[in-house]
């Protein structure tokens, strides 16, 4: 028999110098979190993590054969992790007021539900948790009969993104505009939970909420763009224990199955390129174009 010890659970991130930053190719662009990172050609799924998220918890077993089932048998410690996504908007220009400009936003489309924009961030080899790795027990010495150990389980991160460079035609001016501005806005709830020998799921331990923004401009000399962020948000509320009190997010985690986060942003913004209220042109670009966006 194994005995969870709630009041004990915490959460610590780890960020092993992960911070905002841009990448530019000829083709491509990326926001990322600079470790892990590969190039900005390479798709963004495919970067290593950027940071890690540890959950701790104690628990007290009758023999060392439970603590075998977490190691090594059915029993879990793990996260789940869902995502929020509260802004995706990108804004093509041209190189003068008369090609116009494009505006893409992806996030929130009109009409948006809270089912496309909350969702569990994980994939088809791990679901539900975020990856399919074992805790490790340390044990800490006895409680009476009972002998206590230390469950330590890590999960790691790297939510970063790829976009094209690829001019698109303004359908107006017929133009080629070019990528100008970028903001990508997400929340991430990682939530350390355990599940028993019978393949159930616990209340959760404890949870952490961040958010993640990417604000991209960029300039263009020559044909070469030059990316920078001009603002950017990396952080990480104190962790709290127990489940999550907002009802979007509970929601998710109390039937946590697809679709998965990733696959919902791909499949909004295919979506979107074939919906007026997402893709916007016009015949004039904005007043707040700089002069110097494209030399």
């Amino acid at each position: 028999m194994l005995q969870i010890d709630i009041n004990s659970a915490t959460i610590s991130f780890e960020p092993e110098g992960s911070r905002p930053a841009t990448t530019a190719s000829d083709k491509f662009v990326s926001t990322h979190l600079t470790q892990g990172f590969i190039s900005a050609d390479v798709e963004a799924k495919k970067n290593g993590v950027a940071f890690h998220i540890r959950g701790e918890v104690d628990v007290l077993a009758d023999s060392q054969t439970d603590l075998d089932e977490i190691t090594q048998g059915r029993r879990i410690f793990n996260f789940i992790q869902i995502c929020r996504i509260n802004a995706l908007e990108t804004t093509w220009t041209g190189r003068t007021p008369n090609e116009g400009e494009v505006t893409f936003v992806v996030v929130p489309p009109v009409p948006f539900s809270a089912s496309q924009r909350v969702s569990l961030d994980s994939d088809s080899n791990s679901a539900p948790f975020m990856n399919n790795l074992r805790p490790t027990v340390t044990l800490s010495g006895k409680t009476g009969q009972k002998i206590k150990a230390r469950v330590v389980a890590r999960m790691g991160d790297h939510p970063s993104a790829w976009l094209t460079l690829l001019p698109p035609q303004n359908r107006i001016t017929r133009s080629p505009n070019f990528l100008r501005t970028r903001e990508y806005d997400r929340e991430f709830f990682s939530v350390f939970v355990a599940r028993d020998d019978e393949g159930i799921l616990q209340p959760p331990l404890a949870h952490m909420r961040w958010r993640l923004v990417f604000n991209l401009q960029v300039k263009w000399a020559k044909g070469k763009p030059n990316p920078e962020l001009v603002s950017s948000i990396f952080q990480f509320d104190p962790f709290v224990k127990g489940s999550p009190a907002d009802a979007e997010i509970r929601a998710v985690l109390n039937n946590p199955v697809p679709p998965f986060a990733n696959d919902v942003v791909a499949d909004l913004q295919k979506r979107g390129v074939l919906n007026d209220l997402n893709l916007q042109f016009s015949a004039r670009r904005s007043l707040l174009v700089r002069n110097d966006f494209f030399t």
